[in-house]
């Protein structure tokens, strides 16, 4: 969803505002599985490179993480085997080594088919776990901070500016210096609490109810700059990215973004 994921709509506002060390505000999402395979080892570079092209081993800004561990595997086939290692009816003892990554859930089938697929072994051996880890790459609203602190009053004028909103909502200033900024395109009220509990000088969404303003007295600073507005900055960076992906792929198509307004409120 592109409101969840790095690159989407909040990190696009807090882009747009000039916000510099980008992060989750709240992460609450546990997608992660690790699958555990047994290789031999002759074998665990190609499985390994198999997985990762399928999507496995990403940790946050790293690719092709894995875990590998030696040991020694059992096995002996039946007369319907046709083991790759050693005789039917034979008990074998084979050095193996053991093969962890990490993997998004909905990715978990298309690796399984990788890692069999580049497995030697007529059957293949392997475990998916469960992780309570928090997933770096998807969350709720950012924080960042400006390169300089500035007054509440110049920030909201940038806002207004950058985003083109006629008016604004916001709570009294209960500081004269802005400079760690929350933000949170569309409906992000509800991350109040973490905004806060981040040390927020400010905290920028919209749909925000009445009492959401009074929690935020003397707080954050809570500004409402509209649904519409705040998740608008998203659309220049998907036009962005497709001009930038089809000139890799193919000749030239002009990408432009729409210019008709579709934003159902009018302010009066």
């Amino acid at each position: 969803n592109l409101d969840f994921t790095r690159g989407g709509t909040s990190h696009a506002l807090a882009e747009a505002l000039g916000l510099e060390g980008i992060e989750f505000l709240h992460r609450p999402y546990r997608t992660q599985k690790k699958i555990v395979t047994f290789v031999p080892a002759s074998h665990v570079d190609a499985v390994a490179a198999a997985m990762a092209g399928a999507g496995a081993g990403i940790i946050g800004n790293y690719e092709h993480c894995s875990f590998r561990a030696p040991g020694t595997g059992t096995f002996q086939g039946n007369a319907s085997s046709n083991p790759v290692i050693g005789r039917r009816a034979v008990l074998e003892e084979v050095p193996e080594v053991r093969l962890e990554m990490m993997v998004q859930q909905w990715d978990v089938d298309r690796v399984i088919r990788a890692m069999i697929g580049a497995h030697p072994y007529e059957e293949v051996a392997y475990d998916v776990f469960g992780s309570e880890s928090p997933v770096k790459s998807f969350g709720m609203g950012v924080i960042g901070t400006l390169p300089r602190a500035v007054h509440p009053a110049a920030f909201l004028r940038t806002i207004k500016k950058v985003l083109g909103v006629a008016s604004m909502r916001c709570t009294p200033f209960h500081t004269n210096r802005v400079q760690r900024v929350a933000a949170c395109g569309g409906s992000g009220a509800d991350l109040l609490g973490e905004a806060v509990r981040q040390g927020a000088d400010l905290f920028v969404t919209a749909d925000v109810k009445y009492h959401a303003f009074h929690e935020a007295l003397g707080e954050t600073i809570l500004v409402d700059a509209g649904h519409w507005e705040t998740e608008f900055p998203v659309v220049r960076v998907l036009a962005a990215r497709l001009d930038k992906e089809i000139r890799r792929q193919t000749s030239r198509l002009p990408i432009a973004v729409a210019s008709t307004p579709t934003n159902p409120v009018r302010y009066v």
